[in-house]
């Protein structure tokens, strides 16, 4: 699933970088989730992590780690880890850390991802080092994010290797890059579930590194921003098509999302769940279930100047079930000149806002975490229709 740098298919929801040359771990699984979804996911995740660190420096180093297979009550994980640092690093501006463990179904094909993340932004307490030449890096967590324990060193296995760039603040600079392992002392993530995840204590070992000095268009890091597969893209390149319609509701710890996909009989699925940041800012922890349904479209909603209905299913994804209808009395708030691209053409569409409400059915709408099944309760929601033309 990791693998790549660029992490298709990364469950962090606090933090996001592009770059644009690999240097972590190069195994990946021959499946991730689908891009559309992850993004429209981690863009309601960071929407509700104000309270995430950002750094003031340029610098930046990132580490990355993993994937580290791991057994769980019978149940098969990819975990990873992810660490940001600023090369001054300790009290003014602490490393923060992810650790996330991901598995698919069904094994052959799959086509639904459970994505499981707790993230670590202590603000005191730290400890970093780190050695630019070599990559020699070195950090403690500290105390404030108890019970869990995070403490470890990258040492590198490969040839530091350099890439001269021009600057965002002027002048030129070296971006080092370089593959290696993680030791820990110790790696102890206290997770508020059982049996998953309970405590665990072997953390991913193969890692990789990378020194980004302030770089102007080689690295790209940007926190709170969702993680979207391929790399950077440029602000002025528009994006692509969805489909006809999205259903979706979200609030600060839970969103569900129905995504039509555009020019396919298929619908993409969204369940996450989480802490919210505002009352738990430094030991925050996420988890989302994403769907694609080949061969399933969601029915096509009726709607008018007055009012729309839709209805949705968890037809086709192994960790979902029941169903729901969404209902709009008020008629719908009307954009157009959008634009997006599909099969290599430009395409421009209208689209239509209801808002109203998402009620569950008798067979109610649930989605089976690994950490506690959630099913949803009526609440307030929305319907974007696209008439494309």
């Amino acid at each position: 699933m990791r693998g790549r740098l660029a992490l298709l298919g990364r469950a962090s929801i606090c933090t996001t970088v592009l770059v644009a040359a690999g240097v972590a771990a190069t195994s990946a699984s021959a499946a991730s989730p689908p891009a559309r979804p992850l993004a429209l996911w981690q863009r309601w995740s960071r929407a509700h992590a104000a309270g995430r660190p950002s750094f003031t420096a340029l610098a930046t180093i990132f580490m990355e780690a993993g994937p580290r297979e791991v057994l769980i009550n019978g149940t098969r994980y990819e975990m990873g880890m992810t660490v940001f640092a600023s090369p001054g690093g300790g009290s003014s501006e602490p490393p923060f850390a992810d650790v996330d463990l991901v598995r698919t179904a069904p094994k052959t094909h799959p086509t639904a991802f459970q994505l499981h993340d707790y993230s670590f932004a202590p603000t005191s307490g730290t400890t970093f080092s780190f050695d630019r030449d070599t990559l020699a890096t070195s950090f403690d967590l500290g105390a404030t994010i108890a019970p869990s324990q995070l403490a470890g060193t990258f040492t590198a296995t490969s040839p530091v290797s350099k890439r001269r760039c021009t600057l965002i603040t002027g002048g030129h600079g070296y971006l080092r890059q370089a593959a290696g392992t993680m030791g820990y002392s110790p790696f102890s993530i206290a997770t508020p579930s059982s049996p998953f995840f309970g405590t665990l204590t072997a953390g991913p070992v193969r890692a990789g590194e990378a020194f980004d000095p302030g770089c102007r268009g080689v690295v790209v890091i940007h926190f709170l921003q969702p993680l979207i597969a391929g790399g950077p893209r440029a602000a002025h390149r528009l994006h692509r098509c969805a489909g006809r319609e999205t259903v979706s509701t979200a609030n600060a710890t839970e969103e569900w999302t129905f995504d039509k996909v555009y020019g396919k009989h298929q619908t993409d699925e969204i369940a996450a769940t989480g802490t919210d940041p505002s009352t738990q800012p430094v030991d925050a922890e996420s988890h989302a279930i994403i769907g694609e349904t080949p061969g399933y479209d969601l029915p096509l909603p009726a709607h008018n100047a007055s009012g729309a209905t839709a209805k949705v299913f968890s037809a086709g994804n192994p960790f979902m079930s029941g169903g729901a209808v969404f209902a709009s009395s008020h008629g719908p708030q009307i954009t157009g000149g959008h634009k997006c691209v599909a099969l290599g053409m430009t395409r421009h569409f209208t689209t239509l806002r209801y808002v109203g409400q998402l009620v569950p059915n008798t067979n109610a709408l649930t989605a089976a975490f690994d950490t506690g099944s959630v099913t949803l309760v009526a609440r307030m929601a929305t319907l974007i229709l696209r008439q494309y033309h």
